[in-house]
Parts: structure tokens; sequence; C-alpha cells
């Protein structure tokens, strides 16, 4: 299907002893799809259906 991973952004410390959870502004998650998924998306067609009344 494809790779998910974390991206952390964060507030720099001046030693390890420092850095805690407090230091973390922020993560995103970010999803890089498979060669195959990325195919699928590429030829996906879409079709209107009627509306129901």
């Amino acid at each position: 299907m494809g790779t998910f991973s974390l991206h952390i952004n964060a507030e720099g410390s001046e030693s390890p002893e420092k850095v805690s959870r407090h230091n973390v502004k922020g993560v995103k998650m970010a999803f890089r799809p498979s060669p195959r998924v990325k195919k699928d998306l590429q030829t996906t067609t879409f079709k209107k259906l009627p509306t129901k009344k």
C-alpha cells in the first residue's frame, strides 16, 4: 500500500538531560504511496451518477 512516516518539529536543547516532551512543538504524519497505488490513482476514472429525487 505504501509507507507512513512521522515528522517531528521540536525546539533544540543545550544538553540531552534537558530534552523532554515539552520540546516537541508539532507532529505530522506523511504517506508515500507504493508504485502500484500511484499507478492506480493515475488511471482512476469517475462517473457521475444521476441524483435521487
